[in-house]
């Protein structure tokens, strides 16, 4: 939630970018993710299973879980890692697909958030992520122990 919150109150685009791929990161972490990966050895054969990448498990909590297409999965995760790991043009920081994209993850980030602590459609934090710059999400959800 600190990452969800730095993202929202972040002036610049790119560093509320970097806080939403932290955040989705952790999120997409706390749902079940099934798939393996069967890696076999060039030289002896041997095939070893193991988890999936944090790349897959992103893209599924985005693709299957909240109803995005894999284009737009696709343009999240270009910008992140040139974001991350350098290569993105500093004359662009205002392109449209910054914009798109931390749309993308706002919405995802949110509908994780509320399926995890059990949260309606209806209830708060809004899932528009145009209502983002006008409210803080954290201060509207209410938790009571039941």
């Amino acid at each position: 939630m600190s990452w969800f919150r730095k993202g929202l109150q972040e002036s610049d685009i790119v560093n509320s970018i970097i806080s939403f791929c932290v955040s989705i990161e952790i999120l997409a972490n706390q749902f079940p993710y099934t798939e393996k990966i069967n890696r076999k050895c060039q030289h002896c054969g041997h095939v070893s299973v193991i988890d999936t990448g944090m790349r897959q498990k992103i893209e599924s909590f985005i693709v299957e879980k909240n109803g995005f297409t894999k284009t737009e999965f696709n343009n999240v995760w270009k910008i992140r890692n040139r974001l991350f790991h350098g290569g993105y043009d500093s004359n662009a920081f205002n392109a449209p697909e910054l914009h798109s994209a931390r749309g993308v993850l706002i919405v995802s980030i949110v509908k994780g958030i509320k399926e995890l602590l059990k949260l309606s459609v209806e209830e708060p934090p809004p899932e528009n992520p145009s209502m983002f710059p006008f409210c803080d999400p954290i201060l509207d959800v209410v938790y009571e122990d039941p």
